[in-house]
């Protein structure tokens, strides 16, 4: 599909999910990509439920949530309320420094979003994972080593 879209050397680039079913290493790839065609002047319009990797590649994003919650640059926009209204739950910040995410392996730590997929830690081994009923549980066990959940 991302073949597709540059082949046609379009300005504008309309993706829609672009990390749905890919692991974290074409992920990071697809993510790399986006940046280069940012810093090139193509204009990207990106639907996706994986915020970890939006200020990875983004400017500007707009929270929706059956209608616009909030629109502007991503680090005025992704703040703990915005995402809190637009997603609802409790929202928790892990945050892990380079170090510490570098030298573990990354099956150590296990987060489940709302779908049970595992988060991946954003930059700088940071993870903001929205909780809701019944996950605190899963997410205690897996910290204390209680086994694979």
């Amino acid at each position: 599909f991302l073949a597709r879209a540059l082949a046609q050397r379009a300005r504008v680039i309309l993706l829609d999910e672009p990390f749905t079913g890919v692991d974290v290493n074409t992920e990071l790839a697809i993510i790399a990509l986006l940046r280069e065609l940012r810093a090139e002047g193509h204009i990207m319009l990106v639907s996706t439920h994986n915020l970890g990797s939006v200020p990875e590649f983004c400017d500007q994003v707009v929270l929706i949530n059956r209608t616009v919650l909030a629109c502007g640059p991503t680090a005025e926009v992704f703040t703990e309320a915005n995402l809190l209204r637009a997603f609802g739950g409790v929202l928790r910040h892990f945050r892990f420094d380079e170090s510490t995410v570098q030298s573990h392996d990354g099956r150590a730590v296990t987060l489940l979003t709302d779908d049970e997929r595992p988060l991946v830690f954003g930059k700088g081994g940071h993870v903001e994972y929205r909780e809701r009923a019944g996950r605190e549980d899963v997410v205690k066990k897996r910290a204390e080593g209680e086994g694979d959940v």
